[in-house]
């Protein structure tokens, strides 16, 4: 199944640093494994300002949600692209 379908809120609907709702077609430039649940994405917008967001998934998906986001970050990744990387 994809990240999108799993995460309790698409697009991640809580952002640290802004105020401003998530854009789908802001790059994804980091993440991190935060607390149970919880996976913190850094966020590039095209203006260049950074902002994180965090994403909530089911507990036995974090680490293969994180090596697989980790993974495409070796090149650019969009937000919208991050939503439809299958984890399962």
């Amino acid at each position: 199944m994809v990240i999108r379908n799993l995460a309790a809120s698409w697009p991640p609907s809580v952002t640290i640093g802004t105020g401003e709702p998530a854009n789908l077609e802001d790059s994804v430039v980091g993440a991190n494994k935060k607390s149970e649940g919880h996976i913190v994405l850094m966020v590039r917008t095209g203006s260049g300002s950074v902002y994180g967001l965090l994403l909530l998934l089911p507990d036995d998906l974090l680490d293969k949600a994180l090596v697989a986001i980790m993974k495409r970050l070796e090149n650019e990744i969009t937000l919208r692209q991050v939503g439809e990387l299958n984890i399962s």
